[in-house]
């Protein structure tokens, strides 16, 4: 019976530990793609939806849970004002919202733009999350097709430029 106390005891007294761990670590994936059939360029954003529900709180709880369209949709429209594409001229790419959805332990929020290809070079704003958790790290990938390039943007990263070069 002393040694089951025991190991119950270790147990619970790693257990916070773990838990602080498991969010040290927070990440989010976009990737930006060319639809070739639907001529449009697609943004999906990959978050843990642990994260999200973390970061919105009683703003998801009011809508019914992130399992709710409304909450989705209010997370959507959220952190979709937190990521942003420029043309190397400076000219905005405009991203609409097309949707979000909870898949598993995933919230995926959908944009797009009707352009008619991936720009060579594009400057880049990706916050999403970051004024929450300054020390999240947002991964980006962009499909070029041919190749795939990638940027990091964490601490207090602002714009940066990625290019197909």
């Amino acid at each position: 019976m002393r040694l089951h106390s025991l190991i119950l005891f270790a147990l619970l007294a790693v257990q916070p530990a773990v838990q602080v761990q498991a969010h040290l670590e927070q990440t989010l994936l976009t990737t930006v793609a060319f639809n070739s059939r639907t001529q449009r360029l697609e943004v999906v954003h990959q978050i843990y939806a642990h994260d999200v529900e973390h970061a919105f709180g009683n703003l998801v709880q009011a809508e019914g849970g992130l399992d709710n369209v409304p909450a989705q949709a209010l997370v959507g429209v959220e952190l979709g004002k937190t990521f942003k594409l420029w043309k190397l001229d400076g000219e905005e790419i405009p991203l609409a919202l097309v949707g979000a959805e909870l898949e598993a332990e995933f919230l995926y929020i959908y944009q797009e733009a009707g352009i008619t290809a991936i720009p060579e070079s594009m400057r880049v704003e990706h916050g999403m999350l970051r004024n929450y958790w300054p020390n999240m790290r947002n991964y980006l990938n962009v499909d070029y097709g041919a190749v795939i390039k990638s940027l990091i943007f964490s601490d207090n990263d602002g714009v940066k430029t990625i290019t197909n070069e």
